[in-house]
């Protein structure tokens, strides 16, 4: 479905056959992510728009390449106002399916109406549709982050996403579940946090070598960020920083590489709301061979070129 894709596919010796569909370039009310994967054993490709596929993905080995675009689930109808849907599962969800205890609990929403008060809360799952727990207005916007930064007391939990208070009333337009665990957070290592918001197009480069990170799927804040660091620095090391000025998806690069050694590319939501909590980890290796690139960077920016959507 992307310009990448298809070249990739002529370059392999693929044949074109058929249009198998249509999907946007960016994000749609009621659409999901269409999601390409790369087996590096099997030299196979496997493209879906499902978690459950996502799942069986991982475990088999493959490993995230891009999102190709956004379509619509099976059976949905385009032309449908999401806003007649009595319940859509996408709207808002915790970035996490599980969390430790008293950790923060990050929600992320998109694709909403921006009325003023549309509004997302948080409650014991089963409870009544009208028990708001902790909740939150929107205040217009149609996507962003929630956090809850003391966490919650042990147990199952639900998100749920309301239209327009009060004409919109306690008509449920979306809810997710999650759960909160009974143990406390002990090390970094205990998170398991996702790796496919950015990474390095390689996972290893020559030292003086030009890197490229491409992300995707962040909620659009203006002050979302992405950096560079060592290995095992502390989350609240700045490193090699620039914020992604409400894009959701691209590419930026250090064009001077970095100095041999071991590093992490970390992602960050709405700063400085969403504080040093990282929703985003994946590592990379830098070798040596050439002069080293800079790492240090006095003034906190990075020293590259971002693009995007």
């Amino acid at each position: 479905a992307t310009a990448d894709g298809q070249e990739a596919a002529l370059n392999s010796g693929y044949s074109f056959v058929r249009f198998e569909g249509y999907v946007y370039p960016e994000p749609r009310a009621g659409t999901v992510p269409l999601k390409l994967y790369y087996s590096d054993a099997l030299k196979e490709n496997f493209t879906f728009a499902t978690t459950t596929s996502e799942t069986n993905a991982r475990n088999s080995g493959y490993r995230f390449v891009r999102v190709e675009g956004y379509a619509f689930p099976a059976g949905a109808d385009p032309k449908r106002d999401p806003k007649d849907d009595a319940v859509a599962p996408g709207l808002s969800r915790a970035q996490r399916s599980t969390y430790f205890l008293n950790a923060p609990v990050v929600i992320q929403y998109s694709g909403l109406p921006g009325n003023a008060q549309d509004w997302i809360t948080v409650s014991k799952r089963g409870d009544p549709d009208n028990t708001y727990g902790k909740w939150e207005y929107t205040g217009g916007k149609t996507s962003g982050t929630i956090t809850i930064p003391a966490g919650l007391a042990p147990g199952d939990y639900e998100v749920r996403v309301y239209f327009n208070w009060p004409s919109g009333g306690f008509n449920v337009q979306s809810r997710t579940t999650f759960s909160v665990g009974n143990r406390a957070q002990e090390r970094i290592d205990d998170i398991v946090l996702p790796s496919n918001l950015a990474r390095p197009t390689r996972a290893s480069y020559a030292a003086n070598e030009a890197i490229t990170i491409q992300y995707s799927e962040l909620p659009g804040n203006a002050q979302d960020w992405i950096t560079v660091v060592r290995r095992g620095d502390p989350d609240n090391t700045q490193g090699l920083w620039q914020y992604t000025s409400g894009k959701r998806s691209g590419t930026f690069s250090l064009p001077n590489g970095l100095a041999p050694g071991e590093y992490e590319v970390r992602v960050f939501f709405d700063w400085p709301k969403g504080g040093y909590t990282v929703q985003s980890r994946t590592t990379f290796t830098v070798t040596a061979g050439a002069e080293p690139g800079t790492y240090d960077n006095p003034a906190g920016t990075l020293e590259g070129t971002l693009t995007g959507n």
